[in-house]
């Protein structure tokens, strides 16, 4: 029997035992695990299968439409001839036209410069920058003061020497005279008693008092400065009233416009091909506008900046005219060169690099062709006639078909169709 437990005291008396799920062993969970990895085994080979499965299908499909596919329409390949066109080749004579390029300048230019000093008191019409004047006219006028005293003077004393010397001759002639009276010769008497030095001095002084005259008549003229040929006055240096000295005050820069020069530059072959002796004609162009002049000369030097030969052309009244030729113009120059009585001339288009060409045979064939040039500019080349006889792969024969078409794809002796 269990005793009575009194209020408010905890109770002695042991709980029953709970009871608890026996737990898995190991041995238990391991089949388990091998299960899961087996089967997942298997999905991975039946994936492969299939896979495999669906490739040889795919290819055992693409087999039998290659088998079963028609055979294709073979179209056997068309031959391309390509298409030129050609100029014939015809000896004739032809001359070489030399093309280069220069400016206008006169042939003669020079400074007005003042040979007495003074003041500027005139100044003719013409004497203003492009004034035009003629050889002689007034350009401006230097006070003339001065130099008019000075040509009185030097007049004065012409005359008095003049006086001396006839005194000088009159004495001598007396002298003469009293020997001539007393028997005696001039040869027993000295040249002091018969007036020789008094006369040379008399002489002396009469050709300084000309001299003396004669610049101060000079000097008197130069006070009028005058053209020194035709032309036109460049640039104006001095003006009315301002005060120059002899020798030192550049007046005006001038020129003379009855011809004007132009220095052209000309290569070694260019050079070649001009007969410098026979001065040949040449043409001026600007524009619309042309000129005749003619080639002068060869300065003979080499210009060291881009060695080219210089050569002067000239134009006469190069200001004359409709169009007149300005200074300072920069203008073309066509010189005509020297003349060959049997050359072919090509267009630049015929001329391959390594100066060739091809040539279209009777055949239809092309061949090509070593060229001896003679010349060459912008659009034309002249080449030397081949004779009969000659290497068959040089030159070129009257009456032949030169090729004007850069062929793409060439080989010796392929076919081409020649078009207008």
């Amino acid at each position: 029997m269990h005793e009575a437990q009194e209020p408010g005291q905890a109770s002695t008396t042991p709980a029953p035992a709970q009871t608890l799920a026996p737990a898995k062993s190991p041995a238990v969970a391991r089949p388990t695990v091998h299960r899961l990895h087996e089967a997942s085994r298997r999905r991975r080979w039946l994936f492969l299968l299939c896979l495999l499965g669906l490739t040889l299908a795919c290819a055992a499909a693409a087999a039998w439409m290659v088998l079963t596919r028609p055979p294709p329409n073979v179209v056997p390949p068309s031959s391309v001839v390509p298409k030129v066109r050609v100029t014939t080749a015809l000896p004739r004579a032809s001359t070489i036209t030399v093309a280069t390029r220069g400016t206008v300048r006169p042939r003669t230019r020079t400074t007005l410069s003042s040979q007495v000093s003074g003041t500027i008191t005139k100044v003719g019409p013409a004497f203003e920058a492009g004034g035009r004047f003629q050889a002689g006219e007034l350009l401006l006028e230097i006070d003339a003061t001065n130099y008019y005293a000075s040509f009185a003077q030097a007049e004065a004393q012409k005359a008095t020497a003049q006086l001396a010397l006839a005194q000088a001759q009159a004495d001598a002639a007396n002298i003469r005279s009293d020997l001539s009276e007393l028997g005696l010769s001039a040869g027993q008497s000295s040249d002091l008693l018969l007036r020789k030095p008094q006369l040379a001095k008399a002489q002396a002084d009469l050709r300084a008092a000309e001299a003396a005259l004669f610049q101060a008549k000079t000097n008197l003229e130069r006070t009028r400065v005058t053209a020194p040929f035709d032309g036109r006055v460049n640039r104006v240096l001095v003006n009315l009233g301002q005060a120059v000295s002899a020798g030192g005050t550049p007046l005006a820069d001038i020129y003379a416009n009855d011809q004007a020069e132009i220095e052209i530059p000309l290569s070694r072959a260019e050079a070649a091909g001009i007969d410098f002796a026979a001065k040949p004609p040449a043409l001026l162009r600007d524009g619309e506008s042309t000129w005749n002049g003619r080639l002068d000369r060869s300065t003979g030097m080499i210009d060291e900046r881009d060695r080219m030969l210089r050569a002067i052309i000239l134009v006469d009244q190069p200001q004359s005219g409709a169009t007149p030729l300005q200074m300072g113009q920069f203008v073309g120059v066509e010189i005509q060169g020297k003349t060959y009585p049997s050359v072919i001339s090509l267009p630049r288009s015929a001329v391959l690099p390594g100066d060739k060409a091809r040539v279209v045979t009777t055949k239809n064939k092309l061949e090509t062709r070593s060229l001896d040039v003679i010349w060459r500019d912008v659009n034309t080349v002249m080449v030397r006639n081949a004779f009969a006889g000659n290497d068959s792969t040089s030159g070129l024969q009257s009456g032949e078909q030169v090729c004007l078409t850069r062929v793409g794809f060439f080989t010796e002796g392929m076919e081409v169709e020649v078009v207008p």
